[in-house]
């Protein structure tokens, strides 16, 4: 989805991308309150976050997001620069990659060269600071120092400083009085005469000063350099001495022509050009909780962003601080997730691939869509819940959100405020009460309770525990609140107790995904058991199940996906056995999504079944699996990892939403659950007009109502009966060529025809 443009430049040809904006139907839910780094233009000032960057209009106080969504790449950033003379802003990031956004346009043109250079270790493509100078850019890396034609948007020669042109990590670079300085992170500061044209050969660069070195800026008139230490040294015209010394180590250093500014992990300081101290900020005289991370002033104010709580400003020497980042979740990171007409709940917990707990103390967030804002409920407010690893809302009460916590227990939150953890201490308080009635702990621990997954069915909170011998299934009953258990220790031993998905049928027959044990179920009316492996090949480790309205359980394993045909009759049948799907492609028998590891899937409105994988981001199929509808990655879509580890549909509006391992997105589907009648049915777009070649929606639509499109005069072009909410329509007569511009009829019959309606469709050649 990317156009690209080639012209002749570094070593090779300069790669540039002109990404495209996703906007018309993706939204990023991205943490704006990692801060990385700071920039300024004349009028506006800009903070990069992990992947995402903002401006702040200091006239109007307006802030506004640049993400993904917008065309950028969304990788990892480790700087950024605003140019004045080409009103551009410059994002460098960790793989190499940089973006160059301009004022005067929408697009993003992207610069992949380094990235893609092999002979360049990945950990040196690192982008580490820009520089202008006679509108050439230079750019500090990991292994040297590159010139960037901004007017062309071509390289120009790459600089290898280090003895005999060998790489070394150039963290800023300076310019003054007609020579170039180079701060390394180890060797120390280089400097070379700027026009000299032999400055590829690294015998023309003169290490000035040994020592280890964060940063180095020119500033009223002088030349000072940041130690990776405590000390602020000033060039004297042949090396750099000892200028201030200080109690902290320093963290960053800018400089703009009024004033250089040194952030420290708990203050900011602001010299003026005579390096006088005018400002002073502690981080103990405000309420940020979090260490500063970058700095710099302008216009007797502080800019500044700390390393999780946002981006601030602060007039000088004054202690109020005001929040100056866009809205967003607590981290970029969601494992998680729930939603409900348009409100969304995620965590952040991890566990390492054997189900063993990270010790992580990370809350959980929410979007509220009325007020169209994110809260987030820090660990401290939780009851010290960790890792929080599974969300559950209760549709019938949306107000009450379960969380499970995997070395604790249950977490309850009421009316946005978390309300109770329930462990082994407060679920059996009856005296005498049978232990195994509530949440139990694991053997030899103290109070340590694993509850995985959860899956709500009416007012009933089923949960998966771990590690408990026989009882690891538990349902607390809400109205009551009680718990009870289900005893598996038929089939399993404790220390097989180890589980992913739980789902519950309408014929009460219960899935359950294990680690060492494949698929698992449970006939709830005959407390029978059975432990499903045929077809699993080498693995048994499942981690995603869904059951689709054709009574097929699609299974998500570390290694493919498999699918059990006629689940409600599992206990009939004689060897269940779970299935490769496979399709036909040139030819040739292709199993889906061979070797996979496969995180989710969830099934929408019209039964069909998004997938997310590990490496390969998210696919999206036809009911019956034959036809990839999509296949979403970071290459082609505003995903910001190939990463993804759980979706959430929202039925009501057919939004899917992606917890990806570089932030949350959500993407604007098509499908919609059932509606109890007719009175929403619509079609969109309408007109829909020239050009125009994806699918028009029907929705609004009640289970199984049988759908007729046909033109003014009666003749029939379209016919299904819809699984759901929504059904989709080519403009095509039975697939087959387009149908001509007119108006058509939608009818619309309700199973057992107890309700029909028809709308009207334009179409515009």
């Amino acid at each position: 989805m990317k156009k690209l443009l080639y012209t002749l430049i570094l070593c090779a040809i300069t790669v540039i991308a002109t990404a495209q904006d996703f906007s018309e139907r993706w939204i990023g839910h991205f943490s704006y309150l990692q801060i990385k780094a700071v920039a300024q233009s004349s009028t506006k000032i800009y903070g990069a976050a992990e992947n995402a960057v903002f401006s702040y209009d200091i006239a109007s106080k307006e802030i506004q997001g640049i993400s993904s969504v917008n065309g950028l790449s969304g990788e990892k950033i480790s700087s950024l620069y605003y140019s004045e003379n080409f009103k551009a802003l410059l994002v460098g990031y960790e793989n190499g990659i940089i973006d160059i956004v301009f004022d005067n346009g929408d697009d993003v043109f992207t610069v992949i060269d380094i990235n893609e250079k092999r002979n360049i270790g990945d950990l040196e493509k690192r982008i580490n600071h820009f520089i202008e100078e006679k509108d050439t850019l230079y750019i500090s890396t990991n292994f040297g120092i590159i010139e960037f034609d901004l007017n062309r948007l071509e390289f120009g020669d790459t600089f290898f400083i280090g003895d005999n042109n060998s790489a070394v990590a150039v963290v800023q670079t300076t310019f003054f009085d007609g020579t170039i300085f180079a701060a390394t992170r180890t060797l120390g500061i280089f400097s070379a005469d700027q026009n000299d044209m032999n400055l590829i050969d690294s015998s023309i660069w003169n290490l000035v000063q040994t020592g280890s070195f964060l940063g180095i800026q020119t500033f009223g008139g002088n030349v000072y350099a940041a130690s990776n230490g405590r000390q602020l040294l000033k060039y004297d015209g042949t090396s750099f001495v000892g200028e201030i010394d200080y109690d902290n180590r320093i963290k960053a250093l800018e400089a703009n022509i009024a004033y250089l500014t040194i952030t420290f992990e708990n203050s900011i300081v602001t010299y003026d050009n005579t390096l006088k101290e005018v400002s002073r900020l502690n981080r103990d005289n405000t309420d940020i909780s979090s260490a500063f991370s970058a700095a710099l002033s302008f216009d007797d104010s502080i800019y500044f962003g700390s390393l999780t709580n946002g981006m601030f400003s602060s007039a000088f020497d004054s202690n109020d601080t005001k929040r100056i980042n866009p809205n967003g979740p607590s981290l970029n990171v969601p494992s998680a997730l729930d939603v409900f007409e348009g409100d969304i709940w995620a965590c952040y917990g991890q566990y390492r691939s054997f189900y063993a707990p990270i010790g992580d103390k990370r809350g959980i967030s929410n979007y509220d869509k009325v007020t169209d804002t994110w809260k987030n409920i820090p660990i401290e407010e939780t009851f010290g819940a960790t890792p929080i690893t599974d969300v559950a809302i209760n549709h019938k009460n949306p107000s009450q959100v379960f969380f499970g916590a995997y070395n604790n227990g249950l977490l309850e939150v009421r009316d946005g405020q978390p309300f109770k953890l329930y462990d082994s201490n407060n679920t059996n308080s009856s005296a005498g009460a049978d232990p195994s009635r509530g949440l139990e702990t694991i053997p030899n621990t103290v109070n340590v309770v694993r509850v995985q997954s959860l899956f709500f069915r009416e007012e009933e909170l089923w949960l998966t525990t771990s590690l408990v011998p026989g009882t690891a299934i538990k349902k607390y009953n809400i109205d009551a609140d009680t718990f009870e258990s289900i005893n598996f220790g038929a089939i399993l031993n404790g220390t097989e107790m180890r589980f992913s998905d739980l789902l519950i049928s309408e014929s009460n027959t219960m899935f359950i995904g294990s680690y060492e044990n494949g698929l698992i179920a449970h006939d709830m009316n005959t407390n029978s058991f059975r432990e499903i492996t045929n077809g699993l090949e080498d693995t048994r480790d499942i981690r995603a199940i869904a059951l689709d309205k054709n009574d097929q359980l699609w299974v998500g394993a570390d290694n493919g996906l498999r699918i059990l045909s006629n689940a409600s009759s599992v206990f009939q049948q004689q060897t269940p056995v779970l299935d490769d799907i496979v399709i036909r492609e040139d030819g040739i028998n292709q199993q889906i999504l061979n070797g996979q590891f496969i995180w989710d899937i969830k099934v929408d409105g019209s039964n069909n079944k998004w997938i997310a994988t590990q490496d390969s981001g998210v696919f999206y199929f036809s009911a019956d699996g034959e036809e990839a509808l999509e296949h979403f990655t970071t290459e082609n879509s505003p995903l910001p990892s190939n990463f993804v580890q759980e979706i959430a549909i929202d039925g009501s509006t057919g939004a899917v939403y992606f917890a990806t391992q570089g932030g949350l997105m959500q993407y604007q589907g098509l499908a919609t659950e059932s509606n109890k009648n007719l009175d929403k049915l619509r079609a969109f777009p309408n007109p829909v007009r020239p050009g125009y070649n994806k699918l028009v929606t029907i929705d609004g639509l009640t289970e199984g109502a049988n759908v007729k499109i046909t033109d003014i005069e009666g003749n029939l072009v379209f016919e299904k009966v819809s699984q759901g909410g929504s059904i989709q329509w080519d403009t095509r007569a039975f697939g087959k060529h387009k149908v001509a511009s007119g108006v058509y009829l939608v009818l619309v019959a309700g199973e057992e025809l107890e309700e029909t309606k028809v709308a009207k469709l334009m179409i515009i050649r």
